[in-house]
């Protein structure tokens, strides 16, 4: 069960830098860029964004599936057990 939580942990922390990562990037898209009177998207216009953005996506991602693995497999250890 330890072990369901702890996969159950790194799922959530790459789903939560997922979102906030391609979330940002929407935002950027639909305020900042037409605002500003841009043609096509980032990746289409600059192809080292492109680069920086998957790199920094899979750094976050990486940071945030060790923080939930790291919650996840701390959460019962204080109970103590039926013996």
């Amino acid at each position: 069960m330890k072990l369901l939580r702890i996969i159950f942990g790194f799922a959530t922390g790459i789903v939560l830098a997922a979102l906030v990562c391609w979330g940002g990037l929407f935002a950027y898209e639909v305020f900042l860029a037409r605002a500003l009177g841009r043609e096509g998207s980032l990746f289409t216009t600059n192809p080292q964004a492109a680069n920086a953005f998957f790199v920094t996506w899979a750094v976050v991602s990486l940071i945030a599936a060790l923080g939930g693995t790291r919650i996840a497999g701390a959460g019962r250890r204080d109970r103590p057990r039926n013996r």
